[in-house]
């Protein structure tokens, strides 16, 4: 028997077969996505607070907790206090915040609990999805779980190393959260999905045509957003009518591309030592303290800017200091050199590395040839000096602030001898301490076509020694 089907049956047969598909993959998608996105928000949050708790225990006083017993002692009853106190700040359960003394992933005891009858000592099985978790935090990384289930429930844990006083790990702690009924409500979301997504299917291939396209059409405009944004267009924008989850989500996603733009910007006023010094707190690579470094100081200002601003327009003012400084720091990082920061008409420099003596000096006769070249086109009031002060030595460099707002800067002697010696040069003229003079005799070829003269011993405030210093000036400085 030869069945036969009109085209307009396959037609809707074959709609209805995709539309079906089409919400079968959305709805998996959505379950994904979403699954993942509630493991991460939990996760990084107990994370976050796992590493911030144990970076206050002491490892040492945490060593001393290990049997029964040891909880009348000031081990137990000082870690425990913290605990309590970090259960109360971040709304934690009593029994979802403790530590584990452990030698390796399959020695765990428990150590510092918060339950009335504490169980110290303990045997703890690691579930085997987070056994490789907990060897990572033994080795000294900080980290959360997927979601895994025991007899108490499906949780989520973020754990985090406790350190002795040598830095050697010597237990973890461990923050939990039940996300049970979390789950429940996205597994309702998505059986709700696939039942509107029956209803559609049996309300007609056109319905779910439309449906079709008025899901698809914003996702493409927000992909072809996103696009944007990742070419470096920040002012594109998502339009939707809808006032529905869509609608919320072309909303969040403007806010995003705003958000993203006044990032863009901001970067634009920060150090490239301070983005590197992001980059690394970021990674956890550093602390965010200070670090002692041997650099060159690097110390540049305008000669006459006052009395050139004070018969000016602001905005040419402004104009004009841009120029001078876009020049100077260009080549200042063309030289290997990275600014530290713009201090009104002055600008601050470090230079490290091998060479970093001949390269301070290198750019400091370019910046003064630089300007030389263009003052010779400009009208003879506009014309503008520099005067360059450069020292080298050990400064401290960190995160230098408040706590809502820091600057990672360099501070000491030495910064503050370069700024002395910058506020001592006249227009034209590049003065620097007796230890960058011996580093340039060792190449002669940085001081090729260049003035150079002793200047002797010279005393600067907040010196109690006289400071032997050398001025350099490139001889096509007129």
């Amino acid at each position: 028997m030869n069945l036969r089907f009109p085209i307009a049956f396959k037609l809707v047969a074959l709609t209805a077969g995709l539309s079906a598909a089409i919400i079968a993959v959305l709805a998996v998608n959505f379950y994904r996505v979403s699954r993942g996105e509630l493991v991460d928000k939990f996760g990084l949050t107990l994370e976050h607070i796992a590493v911030t708790a144990a970076l206050a225990i002491d490892g040492d006083l945490h060593a001393r907790v290990n049997a029964p017993g040891d909880e009348t002692g000031v081990g137990f009853r000082s870690i425990h206090h913290w605990l309590a106190h970090v259960k109360t700040k971040n709304f934690i359960d009593q029994d979802s915040i403790y530590t584990f003394r452990a030698q390796d992933v399959s020695k765990v005891r428990f150590g510092v609990m918060l339950a009335d009858v504490p169980f110290i000592g303990d045997e703890y099985k690691v579930p085997e999805k987070n056994r490789e978790l907990f060897k990572r935090v033994l080795a000294g990384q900080s980290g959360h779980t997927e979601v895994y289930e025991d007899a108490h429930g499906v949780w989520v844990s973020g754990l985090a190393p406790i350190r002795d006083g040598q830095g050697a790990v010597n237990g973890a702690l461990e923050v939990d959260y039940k996300v049970g009924r979390f789950l429940a409500e996205l597994d309702m979301k998505r059986n709700r999905i696939l039942f509107l997504a029956l209803l559609v299917l049996l309300g007609g291939v056109l319905l779910s045509g439309v449906i079709a396209i008025g899901f698809t059409r914003p996702i493409r405009a927000l992909q072809a957003a996103a696009q944007k944004i990742d070419s470096g267009d920040f002012e594109i924008s998502v339009t939707s009518k809808g006032k529905d989850e869509l609608g919320d989500l072309a909303a969040s996603f403007n806010r995003m591309s705003a958000s993203l733009k006044e990032r863009f910007l901001i970067m634009r006023y920060v150090s490239e030592d301070t983005k590197i010094m992001i980059r690394k707190l970021i990674a956890r690579e550093v602390s965010g303290q200070g670090e002692r470094r041997n650099v060159v100081v690097f110390f540049s200002d305008i000669r006459g800017f006052t009395a050139y601003s004070e018969k000016r327009y602001p905005e040419e003012v402004v104009q004009m200091l841009n120029l001078v400084l876009g020049r100077q720091s260009a080549i200042i990082k063309a030289h290997g050199g990275s600014i530290d920061k713009y201090v009104g008409d002055e600008v601050v420099a470090i230079f490290q590395g091998v060479g970093r003596f001949q390269n301070a000096i290198r750019a400091a006769l370019s910046i003064q040839n630089d300007l030389a070249d263009l003052n010779r086109s400009q009208a003879a009031e506009q014309r503008l000096g520099v005067g360059i002060g450069i020292t080298s030595g050990d400064v401290v460099m960190g995160s230098i602030g408040s706590d809502d707002h820091k600057d990672f800067t360099m501070i000491g002697s030495n910064v503050n001898l370069a700024a002395r010696l910058c506020s001592g040069a006249g227009a034209g003229e590049i003065h620097f301490t007796s230890n960058i003079h011996r580093e340039l005799l060792q190449d002669p070829a940085s001081t090729d076509g260049v003035n150079l003269e002793n200047l002797g011993a010279r005393a600067y405030k907040g010196f109690s020694e006289p400071i032997h210093i050398f001025s350099i000036r490139a001889s096509s400085i007129t």
